[in-house]
Formats: C-alpha cells, sequence, structure tokens
C-alpha cells in the first residue's frame, strides 16, 4: 500500500471514529435517565404574562450582573427570611414552611441581585416550584424589575422536577435604582397624606387614585409591574392589583393579590384575571380595580363605579374564580358586606320594584346642583337589565319636579357588576363649576 493510501485509509478511520463517537453522544443526550429535558411550556407559568404576547424575553435581561448562582441541598439550613422584604406582610410566603421556604429565600435573594440563572444542586418538584414562582411574582410588589418570563430546565423520568430557571427582567439596574427613589417618594408622601385617616378611607383613596391613573394597557415591559400603575399610569391587571396591595401594606392594611379566570364577556369564556382581597376595621373584602376600570361602557369617561369595591365571596364566585394554587394554601374568607361601597352609602338596589327604588336613591342623593353623578349596584340581573331598557323613561320621571332648569344626562354601565351611574348637567354648565 502507498503513503497515499495509507493517508486515506488513514483519513476514512478517523472520520468513521469521529461519526460514531457523535452518534453514542447524541444517543445519551436524548436517552439517558441523566439526560436534561428543556421544558418546551416553560416560556412563562400559568398566568404571568398571559395577558399579553408583549413580554420582554431574555433580550431585556441586564448585562450588568449577568451571572449564575447555584443553591444548595437545604439540609441543616434554616431560610434566611432577612432577604426578603416586608416579610412580615406577605400572607403567602409567610406560610411556606421547609424545604419550601428555603427554597423561596435563595430564589428572592437571586433576582434581587439581578441573577440571570439559579441552578438547583437537588431538583425540586414542579408543583411546588410553580406555587413559589407565583409567590415571588404576586406576593412581592416590590420586585418591579422581575420580568414575565421564565425558562426551566426538568429533569426526571416525566420531566417532573426542575433543575434550572432563567429569569428574565424588565428594567436595568440603573433604571432599577431610579424607579425606587420615585415609588419611595411616592409612598412617604401617600403616608403622611393619609396620616389621619381610618383604614376605609385609606383604602378608597387609593382605589380612586389607581382607577384615575392607571390606564388598562397589555403592551409595555412595565404592564404587569406594580410600578406601570402606580408611577407611570399604566398596566393590566398584575400591575392594578400589584400596586394596590403594595399601598395597602404601606399604610398598614393587610392586602394580597390572587390569581384566577374572570368571566370578562359575560358568555363563559373564561380569562386569567388577577384580583385584590383586602382587610378592613377586621373584615376581608374582594377588590377588583381592573374589572371596574375596564368593563365599563365606552360613554363612562373617568368615572369610578365601585362594582367590586369590598364585595363578599357570593358576588366575586359570579364571574371570578380563584386558581386551584391560592385554593390549596388557603385565602381568607370574605362574608360581610358591611363596607361594601353601594350598600354603606345606600345606592345597593335590592329586588322588586327596582326601577322605582332606582328613583328613590337618586331622589335621596339629588341636590339639585348643576353636576351630579352617582353609582348604583342592583342585586339582581334580571332587574338590572329590566332597568337598564327603561332607563330614559325612568331619568325623564325622576326629574320632573325637581328643578326649574334643564339638565343634559349621561348613563354609563358595567354589566359584570350589574352597576348603573347616572350623571345630570345643567345645561350651559360647565363641569366643575
Amino acid at each position: 500500500m502507498n503513503k497515499k493510501a495509507l493517508r486515506l485509509s488513514a483519513t476514512i478511520f478517523l472520520v468513521v471514529f469521529l461519526l460514531s463517537l457523535g452518534i453514542v453522544c447524541v444517543y445519551h443526550c436524548l436517552f439517558s435517565d441523566e439526560g436534561v429535558q428543556q421544558n418546551e411550556n416553560s416560556s412563562y407559568i400559568s398566568g404571568l404574562g398571559t395577558e399579553s404576547d408583549n413580554n420582554p424575553s431574555l433580550e431585556h435581561m441586564t448585562s450588568e450582573k449577568s451571572s449564575a448562582v447555584v443553591i444548595p441541598q437545604p439540609q441543616n439550613m434554616t431560610a434566611d427570611i432577612s432577604v426578603v422584604e416586608d416579610y412580615e406582610d406577605k400572607y403567602f410566603v409567610k406560610r411556606l414552611s421547609g424545604e419550601n421556604r428555603y427554597y423561596f429565600c435563595e430564589l428572592y435573594r437571586a433576582v434581587s441581585e439581578y441573577k440571570e440563572s439559579v441552578s438547583f444542586s437537588t431538583p425540586i418538584n414542579k408543583d411546588d416550584f410553580t406555587e413559589l414562582m407565583y409567590f415571588l411574582n404576586y406576593d412581592c410588589p416590590e420586585l418591579i424589575h422581575l420580568g414575565d418570563n421564565y425558562f426551566t430546565e426538568m429533569t426526571g423520568e416525566r420531566a417532573e422536577c426542575i433543575s434550572k430557571v432563567t429569569f428574565s427582567y424588565c428594567m436595568s439596574e440603573d433604571k432599577y435604582v431610579d424607579a425606587m427613589d420615585k415609588i419611595k417618594i411616592f409612598f412617604k408622601r401617600l403616608v403622611s397624606d393619609l396620616r389621619d385617616k381610618s383604614e376605609y378611607e385609606k383604602e378608597k383613596y387609593v382605589y380612586d387614585y389607581i382607577f384615575t391613573n392607571c390606564t388598562y394597557t397589555e403592551a409595555g415591559e412595565l404592564a404587569g409591574s406594580a410600578y406601570g400603575s402606580l408611577i407611570e399610569g399604566h398596566g393590566r391587571c398584575e400591575a392594578y392589583c400589584k400596586g394596590f396591595m403594595w399601598c395597602m401594606r404601606k399604610l398598614g392594611i393587610e392586602c394580597i393579590c390572587v390569581l384566577g379566570t374572570q368571566n370578562w364577556d359575560l358568555n363563559s369564556m373564561f380569562s386569567e384575571h388577577s384580583w385584590n382581597i383586602v382587610k378592613i376595621d377586621n373584615n376581608w373584602y374582594h377588590v377588583d380595580i381592573t374589572v371596574d376600570n375596564v368593563n365599563l361602557s365606552i360613554n363612562a369617561g373617568n368615572t369610578a363605579n365601585y362594582g367590586f369595591f369590598n364585595v363578599d365571596d357570593s358576588f366575586i364566585n359570579e364571574s371570578h374564580k380563584i386558581s386551584q394554587v391560592y385554593s390549596d394554601v388557603g385565602v381568607p374568607v370574605c362574608e360581610s358586606t358591611k363596607l361594601n361601597y353601594h350598600k354603606m352609602n345606600n345606592q345597593f338596589v335590592t329586588s322588586e320594584n327596582a326601577g322605582e327604588k332606582l328613583k328613590n336613591i337618586w331622589s335621596e342623593h339629588f341636590d339639585g346642583t348643576g353636576i351630579y353623578n352617582l353609582s348604583v349596584r342592583f342585586e339582581s340581573k334580571e332587574d338590572y337589565n329590566r332597568v337598564l331598557s327603561d332607563m330614559n323613561e325612568l331619568i325623564t320621571e325622576f326629574l320632573k319636579g325637581k328643578s326649574d332648569d334643564r339638565f343634559n344626562y349621561n348613563i354609563c354601565y358595567n354589566d359584570l357588576s350589574r352597576t348603573v351611574i347616572l350623571t345630570l348637567i345643567k345645561e350651559n354648565s360647565a363641569e366643575g363649576e
């Protein structure tokens, strides 16, 4: 065999060897029990950022501390709760115990330090991990920089364990520092202005502030952040409920965010949604500013309707359903209607002669001035629909004998909460006089 043939034989042998080695490596990665599976459905957890496709991706992550951390097995280790800001205010986080509390604190530490990813030396159960990420996102409003998306690597025969999570961030560290400075100024003023107010007055003030100053949008990197609702003035339901919760806690009032589904169009098509449960004067109530804001008829302007302001379980359950994660952990029972906005202000229409009762309520609140604005809620869906169809006739009857002045009127409504708002304006009267 000449030298040329020898070189050719050697080359063929080398190629065959390398191909064989590659096949073995690919086989090990694909079929080995120890191989890691990439979770194709883990770009977000159910409920985080699902209202919008405009979620920040990994390209938005800060590069200033683009590092990874490994969380060791929690054997003989106690959770370092000192890393969690306002730990005692966090309703769900406080209920974690054992390994889950330990892992939560380490995840919180990593996000606070802008770590790119976290690996678990001992993979953790997928369901436990999902719960921790819910609470990281919805019980910690101060993590305004945490993005909606995260990416996981899964392992185990049925991909039932998480071995690694990669975070996304919606603002750089420099912007985060500036944003937190603005937040601190906002809260300092809020606490000072409401220092001598009752819990109910504080709650209503924050509701009115967010309702008036926040516009619903699914677009934007901060649409799911409390910073979006409180400072930038826009966001989706996560921003509304996180902003409200954060304000309540700073004012010394217990408050939580819950995630679930909501029947947005009253047509049985449920979508994921988040809202608040707040404790006022020792009773728990549901509050949903988003639905009050978004579901009003187009002619509502910026008029608060308070349809889901301090409502009980029976009313919220007509259109909202809390997710299984929160049901398993347990949420406060909301039975009281004592501080429901419409009931305590005599603006609640019970069944039987609903039309006459509505006119009586209007009469009790009418003072004859140029501008009149009143939100009324109906107990019955049937009464609500009937009165809404007869509204022009009812308003005409109501105005007879009330004033020698002529009024223009406007009606707006929210089908989901069964609220109707009447606005009466004197002809030739400028709004605000």
